[in-house]
């Protein structure tokens, strides 16, 4: 892959999950988006997200997933500074 197309991906993943955006852990954490990267294995997105002092990364799909809890399904994380 180019460096323009990574470029791209990386535009594409910031307009999903822009850097200093607020979200909700389902679990009724909170973090913050502070970069975006790419996983240097296979390119794939990543969101790199500060929860209390420590610092996680997650790819992107499964930041933006859902997951089944309480009988029902309910986002991973939900922006809440929007």
């Amino acid at each position: 892959m180019t460096n323009d197309e990574l470029t791209t991906i990386l535009a594409n993943a910031t307009n999903l999950v822009p850097i200093g955006s607020k979200w909700e852990h389902y679990k009724d954490s909170t973090a913050v988006v502070v970069n975006l990267c790419l996983d240097e294995d296979d390119l794939t997105p990543q969101v790199v997200y500060l929860h209390d002092t420590l610092t996680f990364c997650r790819p992107l799909r499964g930041f933006t997933s859902s997951v089944y809890v309480n009988d029902k399904w309910v986002p991973r994380f939900r922006r809440i500074d929007s």
